[in-house]
């Protein structure tokens, strides 16, 4: 597939970040509050304009949280520099190609990410897994007493600093939370230049696995993915360690999809579009084994609904489908109930039913 040029791709991006609502859903129900979206979103005419106004909106975060942090404010603190470090994470997301303003960026991001976690209560390790001769990095959150791990597998243009919504709500309820940045991801790709293609994807899924029951050999595994993070969350759902799999608006073949036209571009500057080693996994080739909760939004632009009831027929005994009327890809603004639901369908499978064998 012949790549656009970064220009074009970031021009297309930009044009839809001031005209597409949708778009800024994912980011807000992320942290972001809505009126630093609509400050920077009314002033945006060009790429430094995005790269200016999202590095402002970091920097005052950062010195809010620096001034709670001198007080011992450390919950706000840590509200703060997580603020701060997702507006680090959109100063870089704009730009698909490695380059050194992504680089300063993202490493901002990570910096004030692991401030956060400094003055939060939760113990956090930063791991790495070994994929092709790279590294992919990771972060492992573990709250007291913990009843699992649930490994995140994250949509292929998110990384795991984004992701600390998803971390808190499953901490909450007792899990441990393995979020990595798979290849073509955030740090693994940025920083360590590992590329998405089909093989790396299916070595991080199994090595992400079996970290976690390495680590922690008497804790059942369970699986949460979302949009082509999903997928690969399906990919996984079988693995002999696994117990049960949560998926929102799995992504299916390339060809069922009506994909955005700046997605496929973009994607390609970070992963394989080749169709014998494409980033993405054939459902129709994968034997599903372990019980699977979907959610689905029936407005989804992107994954038409008959695909997810035809994918849905193919799960086996203990399969549940959670349909949302308003919603659209991602679910995003239901992902808050959709989290704590799972929380409560993982904890019905029990301690004992883990088996390493």
């Amino acid at each position: 597939m012949k790549l656009q040029s970064n220009t074009e791709v970031i021009e297309r991006m930009l044009r839809m970040c001031k005209l597409v609502d949708p778009f800024w859903d994912r980011w807000q129900i992320h942290g972001m509050p809505m009126q630093e979206i609509t400050a920077v979103r009314n002033t945006l005419h060009s790429v430094q304009d995005w790269t200016a106004g999202w590095t402002d909106v970091s920097r005052r975060w950062e010195k809010t949280a620096k001034e709670h942090r001198q007080r011992q404010q450390l919950a706000d603190a840590e509200t703060a520099y997580r603020t701060a470090s997702l507006a680090s994470n959109l100063a870089q997301w704009l730009d698909p190609e490695r380059n050194g303003n992504k680089l300063y960026n993202y490493r901002e991001c990570i910096r004030l990410a692991k401030l956060a976690d400094v003055c939060s209560p939760i113990e956090t390790r930063y791991m790495e897994l070994t994929v092709d001769r790279r590294l992919c990095a990771g972060r492992v959150r573990i709250p007291k007493n913990p009843i699992g791990s649930i490994i995140l597998v994250n949509p292929i243009d998110s990384n795991k600093e984004e992701m600390h919504t998803y971390e808190q709500d499953f901490l909450n309820s007792g899990y441990i939370t393995l979020s990595f940045d798979g290849p073509g991801q955030g740090e693994t790709f940025v920083m360590n230049q590992l590329r998405g293609t089909q093989n790396t994807w299916e070595q991080f899924i199994n090595g992400v696995i079996a970290l976690s029951a390495r680590l922690w050999i008497d804790l059942p595994i369970y699986l949460f993915g979302t949009s082509l993070g999903a997928t690969w969350a399906l990919y996984g759902s079988s693995h002999a360690f696994v117990q049960k799999t949560a998926i929102v608006s799995p992504a299916v073949e390339f060809d069922r999809m009506h994909i955005p036209s700046y997605f496929l571009p973009r994607m390609g500057f970070s992963c394989s579009l080749d169709m014998e080693d494409m980033a993405l996994p054939s459902v129709q080739t994968m034997t599903f084994r372990k019980p699977i909760y979907l959610f689905h939004g029936q407005q989804d632009l992107m994954v038409p609904s008959q695909e997810i009831y035809n994918l849905f027929d193919r799960f086996p005994e203990g399969r549940k489908l959670r349909e949302y009327a308003n919603e659209g890809h991602c679910c995003n603004l239901q992902l808050n109930e959709i989290r704590k639901e799972v929380c409560d369908w993982f904890a019905a499978s029990g301690m004992d039913e883990v088996n390493r064998i």
